[in-house]
């Protein structure tokens, strides 16, 4: 190449566009995720994205905080006497709007850089897909504990 030519020339500089190569979760799809499947599902979503944001150390809490928060909900379901009636939408629209703050606080300004750099989100399909997988999981589960008591 001639060092006359322009620097555009130069196969050498290549426009570099930041377009994030893995698919992220955005904050409302974790939330409806949750409110259908669970604090489980909430805890996977919210890990893939640290992991997509490369904050491997983050995954690790992240779970650890899942599984706690899971087991003190469901203490706290099965703790209600029968006697106190709580609508059965009233807890998982809580712990999904709880999800939804979590979310916007620790990756919503990750969430919204990676989208306006052009990176991509995963479909409500799977979004979907997942919530319902964990409600499935979390029926057999509960299905498991309450034939062990018999």
């Amino acid at each position: 190449m001639n060092s006359a030519e322009p620097e555009f020339y130069n196969s050498e500089s290549t426009l570099e566009i930041s377009n994030p190569a893995s698919k992220i979760y955005k904050t409302k799809a974790i939330q409806v995720a949750t409110f259908l499947g669970g604090p489980l599902v909430a805890g996977y979503l919210i890990a893939e994205n640290f992991k997509t944001f490369n904050e491997r150390q983050k995954v690790r809490k992240t779970w650890i905080y899942t599984i706690l928060a899971t087991v003190l909900i469901c203490s706290a379901i099965f703790l209600i006497p029968d006697t106190v009636k709580i609508p059965n939408v009233l807890f998982p629209l809580i712990y999904s709007l709880i999800t939804y703050y979590l979310v916007q606080h620790y990756q919503g300004a990750q969430i919204n850089t990676n989208i306006n750099e052009g990176g991509q989100t995963h479909s409500w399909w799977r979004v979907l897909g997942i919530g319902l997988l964990g409600c499935a999981i979390t029926v057999a589960l509960l299905l498991v504990l309450i034939f062990a008591n018999i």
